[in-house]
């Protein structure tokens, strides 16, 4: 599925979008991970993410546990924290902005 427009493309491409939140709930930004339609890599584009609002301090909830865990993950990124999510780990998963 093609998603995002890339200006260097001049063409849609599907796309990770992580929508980030701050402590009240409310969005802050978005951040777009252009895929390549084949295999989905990264594409192979000059600007493989792009950014858009205010990252700093901002986080994306990727999963909430299945039980009354008191574990919490948070990752630096949304690969590194879709990859925790993927390997089973029964835990608060979040991804963070740091800067």
């Amino acid at each position: 599925m093609e998603v995002a427009y890339e200006s260097e493309s001049k063409g849609y491409l599907p796309a990770l979008l992580a929508v980030s939140k701050d402590s009240k709930n409310n969005i802050r930004a978005v951040q777009i991970i252009y895929l390549d339609k084949e295999i989905g890599n990264k594409a192979d584009i000059k600007v493989k993410k792009r950014s858009y609002g205010t990252l700093k301090g901002s986080l994306v909830e990727i999963s909430k546990s299945n039980n009354e865990s008191n574990t919490y993950i948070v990752a630096e990124g949304i690969e590194t924290a879709l990859s925790i999510k993927e390997a089973g780990i029964n835990a608060n998963i979040y991804m963070l902005h740091l800067v």
